[in-house]
Parts: structure tokens; sequence; C-alpha cells
């Protein structure tokens, strides 16, 4: 049960390492997926015992979604490597 709840965020984090190709594109996809799957994860009762572990996790997904939506930073790095 641990080991499956750690799989989806580092499948996650593996999206975001490369050295080769621009990344910042899936940050609102890949965000929005993990929100999804620990969302399910909190409804299971065989997480009951890392509910609170999820619940900071999904609150720092959205502290980091809301920040990004007031930065131009992504806009303009989208632009940048599509170039």
């Amino acid at each position: 049960m641990l080991l499956m709840s750690f799989q989806e965020p580092f499948s996650t984090q593996q999206s975001f390492s490369s050295e080769t190709e621009p990344v910042l594109w899936k940050l609102y996809p890949l965000l929005e997926f993990i929100s999804n799957v620990w969302g399910e994860m909190m409804e299971d009762p065989k997480y009951l015992p890392m509910q609170a572990g999820i619940e900071a996790g999904l609150s720092l997904i959205c502290k980091y979604t809301s920040l990004a939506e007031v930065s131009d930073a992504n806009i303009m790095c989208l632009g940048i490597t599509t170039l």
C-alpha cells in the first residue's frame, strides 16, 4: 500500500526529468493528474492511515497551482521553447 501511494508521485516527478526537452508545458496536466489520483486515494478506505499526508500533498498542489497561475513565467517559457 505504501509503495502504491508513492508510485504516482514518482512517475509524475520523472516526467519533469529531461535534460534534452522542455518540460514546463507538462506542469498543469501533471498537477491535475496527481491531484485526481490523490483525491481518489482520499476516498479509498485502505489509504485512511495516509489521509493526513495525502491532504498535505493536495494542499501543496493547490498552493503551487495558485502561484503558477499568477506568474507570466510559464507563458514566456512556453513561447520561447516553441520558437
